[in-house]
């Protein structure tokens, strides 16, 4: 065994040259020997590595596949907004404005607003960047002026329709209720009470008026409408209330309204009529 280990390694590697090794009877007798004395297993084996042939030394194991990756489609872009055009009257801005207060528009300079009305020879009422105010006349440009005629009739359907206004007192509060001039001229009894109820949402409320003295009287019919107005002819308006716009016209007389079960608004407490 030990002279076939020593040879010339070129004839171990010869593909043609093959060894063969077999067990004799004295291997047999040993193994047995060892087994007596307790020596337990068989010596150890020299484990020999396969030696490659000429042919597949130079060839190395294949590398595994690995799939190519597909590059990622790029993202496309969203297109952006073209710049909105401003159409018929409108002006470009030369200087950049901020406004101070509530009423006033802030503008960029290069910007386009849009001229809704010509407040003066100062200020025009322009919308830009969906806020509508004043801005000076002289910080823009006019590329396309507003039509004077067209103007000049949107006054005209601007102006609000004149209204009058009654005073509605309940609970401590004051309601303002806003008719036609003709419903105050000779108001109606259950007409107006009908609107106050309707006003203040409350089905369950009688109408008073004060006295000279300042006590409520109950209004049970259109004789005491009569009187109330009557009565509030010869009253003078609040000052608060004679600062008014020439639009509104608040009435002379007042509105109390109170619950209808209720009798201790009353310095003589009105017993409800018998039932028959």
């Amino acid at each position: 065994m030990k002279e076939l280990l020593s040879l010339d390694p070129k004839i171990s590697r010869d593909p043609d040259v093959r060894l063969f090794f077999s067990q004799t009877e004295s291997d047999v007798l040993a193994l047995e020997n060892r087994e007596k004395q307790g020596i337990v297993g068989s010596a150890p084996q020299t484990s020999f590595k396969p030696l490659l042939n000429s042919n597949t030394a130079n060839k190395t194991s294949p590398r595994p596949k690995v799939k190519p990756s597909r590059p990622r489609p790029p993202v496309p872009r969203r297109p952006s907004k073209p710049p909105s055009i401003v159409k018929g009257p409108r002006a470009k801005v030369l200087y950049p404005f901020e406004a101070r207060t509530t009423d006033e528009l802030s503008l960029l300079a290069g910007t386009t607003v849009s001229l809704l009305h010509r407040v003066n020879q100062d200020w025009i009422e322009g919308k830009y960047n969906m806020k509508t105010g004043l801005f000076p006349a002289a910080y823009v440009e006019i590329i396309e002026d507003l039509d004077e005629d067209l103007e000049e009739g949107e006054d005209e359907w601007d102006d609000p329709e004149p209204v009058a206004v009654i005073r509605c007192h309940f609970s401590g509060g004051v309601r303002d209720i806003e008719v036609h001039p003709t419903f105050v001229e000779n108001p109606v009894f259950k007409e107006l009470l009908t609107l106050v109820r309707q006003s203040l949402k409350r089905q369950d409320l009688v109408m008073n008026y004060l006295d000279h003295e300042g006590d409520l009287i109950r209004i049970k019919d259109q004789d005491d409408v009569d009187l109330m107005i009557n009565q509030s002819e010869r009253k003078t308006l609040p000052r608060q209330l004679s600062r008014q716009p020439s639009s509104s016209q608040y009435v002379r007389w007042e509105v109390h309204a109170t619950l209808e079960k209720d009798y201790s608004v009353y310095h003589v407490k009105d017993t409800p009529p018998r039932r028959s």
